[in-house]
């Protein structure tokens, strides 16, 4: 039985592919100080999670369902690491099933966030990403007015922490910061390996960094394009097919020049006060 398992839920856009880019390419780094992958790829890990979650996300071949990578916890030697951002926006009734289907091995959640002004603008290219037509006015409009909207379900640390740190063993619940702009690269990176246990010196770092965001140009131009579509390339595998892999990547990411989205200034108060009221709650928990 493994000694204890971390599950890395995100939240999306606070540095996951990054640290999931560490994690595979130092497998055997970490194989060496006792921490195993279940699954052993990427692809499993998230094709685990989508059988978890169900709907649109397991709308294809899985190569591994959550039974099976749970059973590979169990039957595990050290501490097993599962990173995929999916398991946080999950129900609490795929929590139950999560914990349930892993005991007795001790659960650990670890949870990154960043601050709401950069998770805005980051938040809703991601949903352009994701075939949405919304605007970024009408988006973080909808976020001002609605406090239920899954963005607060996934980027609120504290109501992350409602669903799954209610259910786990005091102290069980990590939450890290992502550092501001301008930190080291590896910063992030140390302060998860600080929480696992091993030494963040011995990982090899890559050159480049997965999952660059477009630029407000560049999401505009396929928010409008979204907009057209129609029922053309449904969410999700047809989208992904076609509009990422065709357009998105090859002339959208990357972009020489490409502007990056900030906040406009008639939200900055609201924002502001919406941060200080999740630092004040999570001081207080």
């Amino acid at each position: 039985m493994a000694e204890r398992v971390y599950l890395h839920i995100g939240a999306a856009k606070t540095g996951t592919s990054y640290l999931q880019q560490m994690i595979w390419r130092n497998r055997e780094v970490l194989q060496q100080q006792g921490v195993f992958l279940p699954g052993g790829s990427r692809r499993s890990q998230f094709d685990a999670v989508a059988d978890l979650r169900g709907g649109m996300w397991s709308d294809r071949v899985l190569k591994a369902t959550w039974d099976e990578v749970a059973q590979e916890v169990r039957e595990g030697d050290g501490v097993a690491l599962l990173s995929e951002e999916l398991l946080c926006g999950s129900e609490p009734a795929h929590i139950e099933r999560v914990l349930a289907s892993l005991a007795p091995v001790p659960v650990h959640v670890i949870h990154s966030a960043r601050d709401i002004g950069r998770q805005i603008p980051a938040e809703w290219q991601q949903a352009v990403r994701a075939r949405s037509p919304m605007s970024y006015d009408e988006y973080v409009s909808k976020l001002l007015e609605d406090p239920s909207r899954s963005f607060w379900n996934i980027q609120d640390p504290v109501a992350v922490f409602r669903r799954w740190g209610s259910q786990l063993e005091p102290g069980h619940f990590h939450l890290i910061t992502v550092p501001p702009r301008g930190a080291p690269s590896s910063l992030l990176w140390d302060r998860y390996c600080a929480v696992i246990g091993v030494d963040p010196q011995r990982a090899e770092i890559p050159e480049s960094r997965q999952n660059e965001s477009l630029g407000l140009v560049e999401t505009e131009l396929l928010r409008r394009f979204n907009g057209q579509l129609g029922e053309l390339f449904p969410m999700r595998n047809a989208y992904i097919k076609v509009v990422r892999d065709h357009l998105m990547r090859p002339a959208l990411l990357g972009a020489p020049g490409a502007v990056r989205i900030g906040v406009p200034e008639k939200w900055l108060p609201w924002i502001e006060e919406r941060a200080d009221q999740v630092v004040d709650e999570l001081a207080a928990r």
